[in-house]
């Protein structure tokens, strides 16, 4: 889907039945098909690298420059870069977000110095260092950034309550996989997963291991927590976001990952 505005067209448009998207992209489409729901936290903290071209030694240097995302608005890198930048003491005037693509499109457009930085996870950002484009700075070095749901599932209710069986298996299947991956004796089948899935060697795939079980980034307790998701109010507040909601819990429908726990 390539980022979270693009996936709630297809959970709208009926071509998903679930979608791991961004709360702020969730939210702008609830407001318009309260039908959609966020069910449980996928991601915790904002998981992201700033990468740099190479004359660039710290974010404050993007002043003036263009940076590559994979969305305007709404995807959770375009997300991760806007509020890093803030944090350096950029505001959204200090510089210009373009439509990059992919993880791929964006990595070419860095190659072709198209773009002077981007914002990536593991295993990309280290395949991008180990390229010659150096990390300027990392989001979860942020105590605002940190404690938040930054991806969470969305589902239609009227899916997960017409088929309920499949809607809690699903659930049931993801706290397996999470707990899975977080049992320690899994860690060398994790890692080989990460290198077959990613096509990378073993640097990249443990990096992305440290960074995304070491740190837990995936998300161990599925449920959305309230103080996480005003957290992700408050940045987003920070940055300029219109219509934010005093209440972002109104968005979501735990009794699908109550039902999945009790079974």
């Amino acid at each position: 889907m390539t980022n979270s505005p693009n996936a709630l067209t297809a959970l709208v448009g009926g071509s998903l039945d679930v979608a791991v998207v961004t709360p702020d992209a969730a939210m702008a489409v609830q407001d318009k098909e309260p039908d959609i729901r966020q069910l449980i936290a996928v991601g915790n903290g904002t998981a992201y690298a700033l990468i740099a071209q190479p004359e660039i030694v710290k974010a404050a240097n993007l002043r003036g420059m263009i940076v590559g995302a994979s969305a305007l608005r709404g995807g959770a890198d375009t997300t991760a870069m806007r509020l890093l930048l803030f944090e350096n003491g950029l505001k959204e005037d200090d510089y210009t977000i373009v439509q990059a693509g992919t993880v791929s499109d964006r990595t070419a457009a860095m190659q072709a110095r198209t773009i002077q930085a981007v914002v990536q996870q593991e295993p990309q950002a280290t395949l991008l260092q180990q390229a010659g484009f150096p990390q300027i700075d990392n989001a979860n070095n942020y105590p605002s950034l940190k404690k938040v749901h930054f991806v969470v599932l969305v589902a239609k209710r009227s899916w997960y309550k017409g088929t309920p069986q499949v809607a809690v298996n699903v659930v049931r299947a993801w706290a397996a996989i999470t707990a899975w991956i977080y049992d320690a004796a899994n860690k060398d089948e994790v890692v080989a997963v990460i290198k077959k899935a990613m096509n990378v060697s073993d640097a990249p795939a443990l990096n992305t291991y440290a960074a995304h079980i070491g740190q837990q980034v995936v998300t161990r307790d599925l449920r959305i927590q309230e103080a996480y998701m005003q957290q992700f109010i408050a940045n987003q507040r920070n940055i300029g976001t219109d219509n934010l909601p005093s209440d972002p819990m109104k968005y979501v429908d735990s009794s699908l990952l109550d039902r999945a726990l009790a079974a």
